[in-house]
Parts: structure tokens; sequence; C-alpha cells
């Protein structure tokens, strides 16, 4: 049975045809995605074929050849979230089969929904090789002092970042209605 293509993988078969930097929402759940871990509600149960999955932008610069792929965060989602930018990725240069690595990720901030798929990245899964991935450097101490990441630090280029001057702070807050 072929299932209907996403919003995401239609989206991002447009996006081959453009020749410039574009943004592509490849997920726009809560960390999580959908459907959720062990849930049987009836969103669930339909999302079990469609599934939705967590809030996550690819930026692809078509400027260059091969084009930039680079994700805003690494969500527990990775593994299906590259596999949508199959053919913007194109071919591992040196691995048969295999996809080539995005050229960067840009980690908002350390929630699962945003470090949750860099296991993904290991050796296990996608083996990367000396990826780029830029964050805050509060959030790159705790990856260096958590035992846990220790496996993907020899696969990953940490890189600290800071927003640059001038630099105006965004937070948001409910809309004043939605609390009624």
């Amino acid at each position: 049975m072929m299932r209907e293509k996403s919003g995401a993988e239609t989206a991002v078969s447009a996006v081959t045809a453009v020749s410039s930097v574009t943004a592509v929402v490849l997920g726009n759940m809560q960390d999580g995605g959908l459907p959720h871990i062990g849930c049987r509600c009836a969103h669930c149960l339909a999302a079990q074929h469609q599934p939705q999955y967590a809030a996550c932008l690819a930026i692809i610069d078509k400027r260059q050849n091969p084009p930039g792929v680079y994700l805003l965060d690494a969500t527990p989602d990775i593994k299906h979230q590259l596999n949508l930018l199959a053919n913007v990725l194109g071919p591992h240069p040196t691995r048969p089969g295999r996809l080539r690595q995005p050229d960067a990720i840009f980690l908002t901030h350390a929630h699962m929904g945003h470090i949750g798929g860099l296991p993904q990245l290991g050796p296990e899964a996608m083996a990367a090789r000396n990826l780029p991935v830029y964050a805050a450097a509060s959030l790159i101490e705790l990856l260096h002092a958590a035992r846990m990441w220790r496996p993907l630090l020899d696969c990953l280029q940490l890189r600290p970042f800071a927003a640059p001057d001038p630099c105006r702070r965004f937070d948001p807050h409910p809309h004043p209605c939605a609390a009624s």
C-alpha cells in the first residue's frame, strides 16, 4: 500500500528546483512527535501511518554545490528527517548506500526535542565524522560532562556560538486570551 506524501516530503521535493537559500519545516510537533510512545488514543493510532515529527527546520543553501544542508536542532526524529532530505543531501562520497551528513547542526537548547537525536549521529547509527555542531557554551559543557554523551564526542566538532551584537532577545509570551 502506497502512503500519501507528508507536507515535509512535498516541501523537500519542491526545494530541489529552487536555486537559493530555502527553509524547510521537517516537523512541527512538540518534543515527542506524533504518535507518542505507548499512546493508543485516536490521534496517535491514526499517526501510526502518517507520523508527524518533532519541530525541526532545515536550511538548504542551493548556491553551494553540493547544496549546504543545516539543521536547527537534532530531534528524536532526526533519522526520519534526514531521510526526507535525501534528494538534497545526495549520496555519501565514500560510503555506498548512505546519505552524506548535513553540513552542520545548530542546537538551540538542551530539551529532549532539541538534542534527543544526537545519539543517532554516533558510531552505532550514522557514524558521522567531524560533523560541526554549534551550541551555547553551557550546552557544550553539559555534553562534555555527562558520561552518556562521551561516545559521540569523537564524531562531532562541538563549536560554541554567541549571538552577534546588536542582538534582540526574543521571549515568547502566551497571548492573554489563551488563558481563558
